[in-house]
């Protein structure tokens, strides 16, 4: 009310005297107390502060367009992990499928030369076999590639006896219960294949089972996981 008043008694003065009067801010400031001026400001303030009920929307439709889009996101990276894990196996699946079909092809090989020279197949001939594949640079990952013998009980001294123009140390081992022996008789390359040299697979199933089968379908057949005595490092390996 003083405010109002001093404001009045000003234009009051002025009309009186027929001036007008032009109050510079200071001038004014002085004839009107702060308290006037920001009376409404905390009003304001406090209203300004309270959130809208359409901010709360605004903020809801945010966070849940945020989560969507995390969550497709996810969902995009799994699927595409999944169709690359998926395209990279079937890769190399096919390269093993491969790989093994190259190891009969030459097992073949071998099977083709038994039946042409049938009884005549001795260590020369299975050596020159063998050095024809190239094995170290055509296949790699074969450690040797030998000849199995069926026989029976009664010829087992006389077949040890038949190796010992190329390998005089020739012997069949180790012992066991089967009635047939089937002692691996030609590996090469020999130098590193040494001890499966008269290794009868008849003395441990898995070999034997494995060997059996391959006889009687007359299909190449895998032997289940085994460690080759010849590797030093008993690196888990099979028999094909």
């Amino acid at each position: 009310a003083s405010a109002r008043e001093s404001v009045q008694d000003v234009g009051t003065r002025g009309a009186e005297t027929g001036q007008s009067q032009v109050l510079s801010w200071r001038e004014f400031a002085d004839l009107v107390p702060m308290s006037a001026l920001v009376q409404d400001e905390p009003r304001e303030l406090k209203a300004s502060g309270r959130l809208h009920w359409l901010h709360w929307v605004v903020i809801g439709l945010s966070l849940l367009l945020t989560f969507g889009a995390w969550q497709f996101a996810k969902n995009e990276l799994h699927e595409k992990v999944e169709r690359q894990l998926a395209r990279e196996s079937g890769q190399v699946v096919q390269l093993v499928q491969e790989r093994m079909r190259k190891y009969e092809d030459a097992l073949w090989g071998g099977v083709a030369l038994w039946d042409t020279v049938e009884s005549d197949l001795d260590h020369g001939r299975w050596l020159a076999y063998s050095r024809s594949l190239r094995l170290e640079s055509k296949y790699p990952g074969i450690n040797g590639i030998g000849v199995i013998h069926p026989i029976s009980r009664e010829k087992a001294r006389s077949h040890e006896a038949a190796q010992h123009d190329w390998w005089p140390k020739f012997k069949i081992y180790p012992e066991h219960d089967q009635e047939a022996l089937f002692p691996i008789t030609f590996i090469e390359p020999v130098e590193s294949n040494s001890k499966a040299v008269g290794l009868d697979m008849a003395h441990e199933t898995n070999r034997l089972t494995a060997l059996l089968k391959a006889r009687d379908t007359g299909e190449a057949q895998i032997t289940g996981p085994i460690v080759l005595v010849q590797d030093a490092e008993q690196t888990p390996g099979f028999l094909f």
